[in-house]
């Protein structure tokens, strides 16, 4: 299986994925998981042996009366039985299931990246790396049934619940240990904002925005910057901690300087706890230094930002790029004019850990790295050799190990 994996895996690592579109690469990655599933040998997989040999048994049998009863009793589900004798008719060779089995999982896959997926390379490798392609081939009823919930969910996450059901309650007939998906239903349709319904109920200045499904954060965070209706816009994340008075503060570094587009703060970042500061991270206060700190760096901790939302519509509004979706925003709002600041104290302290600096390293941060420092050189205020210093230091801290790359923050990025 090790073999199997690693001949999968490698060739999809390796793929440049911002050479193709998202949906070729999609593609091709699991054309090339589908051949190595439907073309595996017999003996590759704990029961498919067993299920080829009893394919012409099955596709033979007769289901009437005591025989279909007692069959549909015993091991296999009624579903599984009449794709065999469907299957049958065509060929009665057994490699027939695996290529059809195969042909449905990928398909469903496929679609469900492509719609919900933010990195299809990354889900691709979670599919191989989660043990999800040895499930494939270990597997086969299970994976039929699997193969249909996967669709379910889809459905239930368009809210299309009739479709939902009728997959699950289909994907029994392949094992019925689907069923138990059904459970996934109410649990779906409980009013988890129950709380922030009933708050805004009570006042006018809390909208909520639910969306159909997960579009990505950047274009969240546009829906919601031309949802605003007031001047000035505070950016906060929930896992992050705010001081009382950031935002009197910066509110009146805006009252101060009326060409003032974008202010920032510095943050303290903590691990665990607020008593357990592991690093700051400072930034340049002033509009020069800011610009020229631009060329090179992101010039503002996007969690503490209060901007002007004209502004940033004026730039273009938050566009996708992976990773770096708010310094694509603040080099083009810093290139159309105005002023900017960055408060020099530490008005949120922001959590972080081992989990961040994961997030920042190996391939899947690499080459959308590379791709999102060339668009803000292209958008912003540096030069060709500044993009150049910065890609080499990028490609650098996104192959070191978790660990050092920890170190490198904490001592080298941070105050």
């Amino acid at each position: 299986m090790l073999l199997y994996t690693s001949l999968i895996l490698v060739p999809i690592i390796l793929t440049p994925v911002e050479l193709l579109s998202k949906k070729l690469y999609t593609f091709l990655s699991l054309f090339l998981i589908w051949i190595v599933i439907a073309f595996r040998a017999l003996t590759v997989g704990s029961d498919t042996l067993t299920y080829a040999q009893l394919y012409g048994q099955l596709a033979a049998q007769n289901l009437s009366g005591s025989s279909l009863l007692e069959l549909v009793n015993g091991h296999f589900e009624l579903g599984y039985v009449l794709l065999n004798k469907f299957l049958y008719v065509i060929t009665p060779n057994p490699r027939i299931l695996l290529i059809f089995a195969a042909t449905i999982e990928m398909i469903a896959i496929g679609y469900f990246i492509n719609k919900f997926s933010t990195s299809q390379s990354l889900s691709i490798i979670l599919f191989i790396t989660m043990n999800f392609l040895a499930f494939s081939m270990n597997a086969l009823r299970q994976c039929l049934a699997l193969t249909l919930v996967v669709l379910a969910v889809a459905f239930l996450i368009e809210n299309n619940d009739w479709m939902y059901l009728v997959m699950v309650i289909g994907a029994s007939f392949f094992h019925k240990t689907a069923l138990i998906m059904l459970i996934l239903y109410p649990i779906w349709k409980m009013k988890l904002t129950k709380k922030l319904d009933e708050f805004a109920e009570q006042t006018d200045l809390l909208r909520l925005l639910p969306q159909a499904h997960n579009q990505g954060l950047g274009k969240a965070l546009a829906i919601g910057v031309e949802a605003c209706w007031f001047d000035l816009i505070a950016r906060m994340d929930t896992d992050d901690i705010a001081k009382p008075q950031r935002l009197a503060e910066q509110l009146a570094a805006f009252q101060a300087d009326p060409e003032l587009m974008i202010c920032g703060t510095n943050i303290a970042e903590f691990d665990g706890s607020t008593a357990n500061i592991i690093g700051k991270r400072h930034l340049p206060a002033d509009d020069a230094a800011i610009r020229n700190f631009s060329k090179r760096r992101n010039p503002f901790n996007h969690m503490t930002v209060m901007f002007k939302r004209q502004a940033v519509l004026d730039a273009g509004n938050y566009q996708p790029l992976s990773g770096f979706k708010d310094y694509y925003l603040w080099v083009r709002v810093l290139k159309n004019g105005g002023h900017s600041q960055n408060l020099q104290a530490d008005l949120v302290d922001a959590r972080t850990g081992a989990d961040m600096y994961a997030r920042r390293g190996g391939m899947k941060y690499l080459l959308p790295g590379i791709k999102g420092r060339w668009a803000i050189y292209r958008a912003g205020l540096g030069k060709l050799s500044d993009w150049l210093f910065v890609t080499l230091v990028h490609i650098v801290v996104s192959l070191m190990p978790n660990r050092l790359r920890g170190w490198f923050y904490e001592t080298k990025l941070r105050g």
